[in-house]
């Protein structure tokens, strides 16, 4: 096999349609001031096997350099394990030869098990060290005939008490509704001392290469808790950011939207729902951790890998 660095056109001929946004062209080339350059390779043997997209960070390449997650991509899921190891060993010798470091977080398995398993037991045995494994959450729709059997009994306790207060749950339609989902978020971030690393600008330019929606749930007309959620694959959607409003956590809203969110989007025939991680740098926030157990969410390791 060999490695061989094209143009953006040239990758984009080769992986036109990729497993998840995050390793599109598109989102790439929309985030490429955050890079001093991207940098495309394919690899190929008698045909096109692979592909990543890097950012170049003066003397790193990463991936992803401004998601939650990227890696490789592939033409057809059930690529060889030994064209994986292949692709692995070429980029660490181009790393080698030009003196980079790379770092590589891989999505969590619902994505692509196949692929994903394949490449993680491939980084595993390679150059590349195991350099963190965060907890990551997700709701699989598939599964669920009914909600409430699916969650802890807190859970179901405080969801039946946030049902006493009328709220209204809406998905918003207009830039307003936006703005506020948004408020309504960095307020609850900002309490709770969490980073916001999207300003409203970015949320909003980033809907130029992706689908997003937002939801505002509604108590007397106060939007008291919101959520951002993003369309990463065809089938699977992530929670971005999602908080309630000071003032309001005796309602139990949160128990609330995330039931309304399940049920939003099982109806529209999504299969997994990525809450998201609730480690960085693979250490836990406990309360994160035992939140998303307690509403349903099963759990699976996003695995980042380093070499140096």
């Amino acid at each position: 096999m060999e490695i061989i660095r094209v143009d953006y056109k040239e990758y984009k001929h080769y992986f036109n349609k990729v497993y998840h946004v995050f390793n599109s062209v598109e989102f790439s080339e929309h985030n490429k001031d955050k890079v001093n350059e991207l940098v495309y390779f394919l690899f190929k043997d008698t045909k096109v096997r692979l592909g990543i997209i890097l950012g170049k960070k003066e003397n790193g390449l990463y991936s992803p350099f401004s998601a939650p997650f990227g890696g490789f991509s592939f033409l057809k899921e059930d690529v060889s394990l030994g064209f994986i190891e292949s692709s692995i060993a070429l980029l660490e010798e181009y790393a080698s030869l030009h003196n980079y470091s790379i770092k590589i977080s891989m999505p969590p398995e619902f994505y692509s098990s196949i692929f994903i398993n394949k490449t993680i037991n491939s980084f595993l045995r390679s150059g590349f060290k195991l350099y963190y494994a965060d907890i990551n959450y997700s709701f699989n729709l598939i599964n669920v005939v009914d909600y409430r059997t699916a969650i802890w009994r807190n859970a179901r306790k405080n969801l039946n008490h946030a049902e006493n207060y009328n709220l209204e749950f809406k998905k918003a339609d207009c830039l307003e509704d936006i703005r506020l989902a948004y408020s309504v978020i960095k307020e609850n971030r900002e309490n709770k001392g969490y980073p916001l690393r999207m300003s409203l600008d970015m949320v909003l330019g980033t809907l130029d290469v992706l689908k997003a929606d937002f939801f505002n749930l509604y108590y007397n007309e106060t939007s008291i808790a919101a959520a951002q959620v993003f369309h990463i694959t065809d089938k699977v959607v992530q929670v971005v950011y999602w908080g309630d409003k000071s003032g309001f956590e005796h309602i139990r809203p949160m128990n609330y939207l995330a039931f309304k969110i399940f049920e939003y989007y099982k109806k529209n025939n999504i299969s997994h729902i990525d809450i998201g991680p609730s480690s960085e740098n693979s250490i836990p926030n406990y309360e994160l951790c035992d939140f998303k157990e307690s509403i349903g969410c099963s759990i699976s390791n996003k695995f980042t890998f380093r070499y140096e």
